[in-house]
């Protein structure tokens, strides 16, 4: 699949974007409608040879330390430097709990602390 876009003014290249993201989107749901098929056909970890190509089944397992461990075999400062707040869990918390937690929030929120280095997203955004 070639798709060519145009990018010779503002409005062309603000089209292609648009078009280029609907495309990925259209993709990707295209290919969430096949993976029920692949199942069908995965009776096994993985397929027969399919001209040059096979699917295959794989079990991925994401591992983590026990904090516990972690508490008793480290450090207490280096312990503190390598475990990092879970975001996300932190917010959902706080949302809640916001009534319960008053200013106990607005401090937390208040000294959040910046984590990697940040990064430049480009968004098209509807007016």
């Amino acid at each position: 699949m070639v798709l060519e876009f145009d990018d010779s003014s503002e409005q062309a290249i603000k089209d292609s974007w648009l078009l280029i993201s609907e495309t990925i989107k259209a993709l990707e749901r295209a290919k969430d409608r096949l993976k029920p098929k692949v199942e069908e056909i995965l009776a096994e970890q993985s397929t027969h040879e399919i001209d040059g190509y096979q699917f295959r089944r794989t079990v991925i397992q994401r591992m983590n330390y026990d904090k516990a461990v972690m508490r008793e075999v480290l450090d207490a400062d280096l312990f503190d430097e390598l475990l990092v707040p879970d975001k996300t869990k932190v917010d959902t918390y706080l949302k809640e709990n916001v009534e319960n937690l008053g200013e106990v929030g607005n401090r937390l929120r208040k000294t959040m602390q910046p984590i990697g280095n940040p990064y430049t997203a480009i968004r098209l955004e509807k007016l």
